[in-house]
């Protein structure tokens, strides 16, 4: 699917505004749709309703589309012109980083909205005011500053789920320099995994000296509960590939 579609975008280059628009839907739609309904998906796991075949499908095409329109959208706006041969190789390389970044996410934000309930809108609220001002940085020395704003509000949002670099009307002329970029994949992975260790953490500590407080604010319906060492096992397990994922993120910014 990566390799056909760079081979068909090669036949749609005169018409650079349309393919624009389209890359921005596909992205966008894969980046807010894709990413909630995969969270949404694991939170209903999480709270112990049964797993259906159905559900299994959905969560794997929203993975897959996540990533892919990531990756996808990556290489198209970046200008680095790749055949169908080089997509293909340069997908298989970096696709690793992109899926432990998706589970990472993705997980760790289910794990937060599920245990803190309505208190879990204070974390996300924090974690996307960071990513805003990584984006912000990043995109400092764009002139038109509806671009600007435009980019540090697309960038803030599709971060919460994948690595994401580009927004769609960039301007040839006030693209982020290289530099820029790489240092916004190292701080906003660096930070990303920093803020979601924290969570779970906290998440492991309260669960370790007060139980109390999710057997009444939960009442026993969460899948996982906090008076037994499943509990801990997929948080440190989390952490552990947040951690891989990270290094991983780091590379591909070098």
């Amino acid at each position: 699917l990566v390799g056909s579609e760079m081979c068909i975008r090669d036949s749609y280059r005169e018409d650079d505004d349309w393919m624009k628009f389209l890359q921005f839907v596909v992205g966008a739609e894969a980046f807010f749709e894709s990413f909630i309904q995969l969270t949404l998906q694991e939170y209903t796991i999480l709270y112990g309703y049964p797993v259906t075949k159905t559900q299994i499908a959905t969560m794997v095409a929203s993975f897959i589309m996540l990533s892919r329109a990531a990756i996808l959208f990556e290489i198209q706006r970046s200008g680095k012109g790749l055949n169908c041969w080089e997509t293909i190789i340069h997908t298989v390389k970096i696709l690793p980083c992109y899926v432990t970044t998706i589970i990472l996410r993705t997980s760790s934000l289910t794990l937060t909205i599920g245990y803190l309930r309505q208190w879990s809108v204070i974390p996300i609220g924090i974690l996307y005011l960071e990513l805003a001002v990584l984006a912000y940085l990043m995109c400092s020395d764009v002139k038109n500053k509806v671009i600007r704003f435009q980019a540090t509000y697309f960038m803030s949002f599709s971060n919460f789920a994948v690595i994401n670099t580009q927004n769609a009307d960039y301007e040839d002329d006030e693209r982020p320099s290289d530099e820029k970029t790489a240092t916004f994949i190292r701080r906003s992975s660096i930070v990303t995994f920093c803020h979601h260790t924290t969570l779970l953490v906290i998440l492991m500590c309260l669960g370790q000296y007060q139980p109390e407080y999710f057997q009444e604010q939960l009442e026993g319906v969460v899948l996982l509960p906090t008076d037994g060492k499943e509990f801990f096992y997929l948080p440190g397990f989390i952490i552990v590939l947040g951690f891989y994922s990270m290094v991983l993120s780091l590379h591909v910014a070098d």
